[in-house]
């Protein structure tokens, strides 16, 4: 069966992402995390009702994306996995206790710390 045209085209745009993604991790996962954050950011934005989008904030959530929304979890679950490579259940679940106890507060601390700072925040506000 033959695909549609907007089917064959979406088809390589995945197999293109995959290929990036398997050629180029870091490069591909900080352009999607970029990509992204600033699409969720404007589509907020819209949702909020604002009568404009703030432009600070979408550069400030791209930016967040790019740099760190990428390559931080990509290192990070690049070293769990060379630290606990078994998959066990008793592995798996350290594993996820890592993730969630470890990583993810310090991961939501850098990011609202990062973005407000990206924003043109100071300490004081």
């Amino acid at each position: 069966m033959a695909l549609s045209k907007p089917a064959e085209f979406l088809q390589g745009l995945v197999l293109t992402y995959l290929e990036r993604l398997n050629s180029r991790p870091i490069r591909t996962k900080s352009i999607t995390s970029c990509i992204i954050a600033s699409l969720g950011n404007i589509t907020l934005q819209n949702i909020a009702g604002a009568k404009m989008i703030d432009q600070d904030s979408v550069v400030a959530f791209g930016l967040f994306g790019l740099l760190f929304g990428g390559p931080v979890p990509h290192f990070f679950y690049e070293s769990l996995e060379s630290t606990f490579p078994e998959n066990s259940s008793k592995m798996v679940f350290l594993k996820f206790g890592i993730e969630r106890l470890l990583f993810t507060p310090f991961y939501q601390f850098l990011s609202l710390y990062v973005l407000s700072r990206f924003e043109g925040k100071s300490h004081e506000d």
